[in-house]
């Protein structure tokens, strides 16, 4: 079955504000805008953020992209009958054909959809050096076990690799789509990770960010689950905003083990310098 990572949802209490702050962090686009919420991307094929306007900053929900009309409704059924229960509060996806909410252990809301037909890149779309597209998120949670067995057995999600505290899952090639690490009394959104296309590209939105007053707080580091050379900057909501590029891909799915880097202490950083207590402390959180 396949599956793919969509979109964010975000609840923020200052539109302007996050969106002038996002458009430089990421290069993204406003493809929508109304008094109550913004739609942005990447690329001008689809969003890939949702912004819902709130009384405070909060995770709003994971998008997830199903491929197929005829995978959608075993999609949502394995995600029920793994414990999700089904919601309407979020009604139908935008750019969507068919779309389904279902909330899983700690709060944490999945809308499942099926994609409108994609439209082509041509040459006079954006193809600079900004981001890419989303690739990843990750949760701090005292739900975490919780999580990675719904993440498993509801939505069909792969472990790639672990450590202690953390897990990391994978729907599709990339490393990993969703992510968890421990938390001792609630559930956050930690980050999201918006992939950049090489090491240039990651250079110039160090440079970008830093002209603008927005220095890493984390940075530039190599991981060791997923290999990806990445940064960490403030996002203006609470969370970071990981910027990335070279995550491992896992074409020979059957025959990939995942590693266990526990006893690697330098697992977070292979070159060395570890995050402060500030990179930890930060998240945005999921009201359940």
């Amino acid at each position: 079955m396949g599956m793919h990572m969509g979109h964010l949802a975000l609840e923020v209490t200052d539109l302007d504000a996050y969106i002038d702050h996002i458009t430089v962090a990421l290069g993204l686009t406003v493809l929508e805008r109304d008094a109550d919420q913004a739609l942005l991307g990447s690329q001008p094929v689809r969003h890939e953020l949702q912004l819902i306007k709130a009384d405070r900053p909060a995770f709003g929900h994971i998008g997830l992209m199903v491929e197929s009309e005829a995978e959608f409704d075993t999609a949502v059924q394995r995600a029920v009958d793994a414990g999700g229960v089904l919601s309407d509060s979020h009604g139908a996806e935008r750019g969507s054909v068919r779309s389904a909410s279902v909330v899983g252990p700690a709060g944490i809301v999945h809308q499942l959809y099926l994609p409108e037909a994609r439209v082509p890149l041509t040459l006079n779309m954006k193809l600079g050096t900004a981001t890419r597209r989303l690739g990843h998120l990750t949760f701090f949670s005292n739900e975490g076990d919780a999580l990675v067995a719904f993440w498993q057995e509801g939505l069909g999600f792969r472990v790639s690799d672990a450590a202690t505290g953390f897990t990391w899952l994978r729907c599709d090639p990339y490393h990993h789509t969703l992510a968890v690490g421990t938390h001792p009394a609630a559930t956050l959104l930690h980050h999201h990770a918006w992939e950049t296309q090489d090491i240039t590209s990651l250079t110039k939105h160090c440079d970008v960010n830093g002209a603008a007053g927005r220095p890493q707080m984390w940075g530039p580091v190599r991981h060791g689950p997923g290999f990806n050379v990445a940064t960490y900057m403030a996002d203006a909501a609470g969370s970071l905003i990981e910027v990335y590029t070279d995550l491992l891909i896992i074409d020979d799915d059957e025959n990939y083990v995942p590693f266990d880097w526990s006893d690697e202490p330098l697992a977070l950083n292979l070159w060395g310098t570890m995050p402060s207590p500030d990179v930890f402390a930060a998240g945005v959180p999921v009201i359940a």
